[in-house]
């Protein structure tokens, strides 16, 4: 059984169609908290989210420790693979070592490596494909506005 399968039967908000906004809520009510523990203009060198149980026992206050362990770690899980969402954004420049930048160039490099790529023909001139269509249309020779005279 999953994490969030045990706490869906505590609190409605973990079950499954709402476990996403959940998790985030609780992700960002966290880095709320994380910067105001931050002096002005200081940048974090946390290399995990803190701030996670203690907004969980707020916003929960029914929860057991067992089960504000499990919320903290579904939000972990969650946000290990929701990082880079735009509703974020606003926190990597305060914390770098929870949103390196070289992770997100490897999901692209990722994600480019998986594409197929097909090799195009190079494509001939505009001009002599359409001298091509002419031939193809039993054309014996063509004149072009300039008055030079094209034959075949």
């Amino acid at each position: 059984m999953s994490r969030v399968s045990k706490l869906q039967h505590v609190n409605k908000d973990f079950n499954i169609k709402r476990r996403d906004e959940t998790n985030k809520k609780i992700c960002i009510l966290a880095f709320r908290d994380s910067v105001s523990a931050l002096k002005k203009g200081e940048i974090s060198n946390k290399v995990k989210l803190t701030f996670v149980k203690k907004n969980i026992r707020r916003e929960y206050p029914e929860f057991t420790d067992y089960q504000c362990e499990l919320g903290r770690q579904s939000v972990g899980e969650w946000f290990k693979h929701n990082k880079y969402l735009p509703e974020l954004n606003s926190f990597h420049a305060r914390f770098p070592l929870l949103f390196p930048e070289s992770d997100l160039f490897q999901q692209a490099e990722t994600l480019f490596d998986t594409v197929e790529t097909v090799a195009e023909q190079p494509q001939a001139p505009e001009e002599v494909e359409t001298v091509r269509h002419y031939q193809e249309m039993g054309a014996k020779h063509i004149e072009t506005p300039t008055g030079f005279k094209i034959q075949f």
